[in-house]
């Protein structure tokens, strides 16, 4: 169950996996992964951020994006060589961000 302000917008691995989430074994797979990766961080980080782009299923996406108290809002169209998310707005103009909460805004893809 989640707060009523998060209910339209929250999800949970029992909801998208319709099974409950062993958190112990969770944990320790990303820990094996991360761990698998960390020398990657310092020599590649590149690779990871194409790897994780790939993966990603904001890029193509309309969404809204908290950053502090604003709303920002657009097209999350890339992460740069950092790992920021790139959101273009309606208007054009391009925004990185380094941390904020994402809302998906529809369930279309842009390409």
């Amino acid at each position: 169950d989640f707060p009523p302000e998060l209910v339209e917008r929250a999800t949970s691995l029992r909801l998208v996996t319709g099974r409950p989430c062993d958190r112990p074994e969770l944990t320790v797979q990303i820990l094996t992964q991360l761990a698998a990766r960390i020398d990657r961080v310092a020599d590649d980080f590149s690779a990871l951020v194409g790897e994780a782009a790939a993966r990603s299923l904001l890029l193509g996406r309309w969404v809204q994006l908290r950053s502090g108290a604003t709303l920002h809002e657009g097209l999350a169209e890339s992460l740069d060589e950092n790992g920021q998310l790139l959101v273009r707005a309606g208007d054009g103009s391009a925004e990185c961000f380094t941390a904020g909460e994402v809302t998906v805004v529809g369930s279309q893809v842009v390409a």
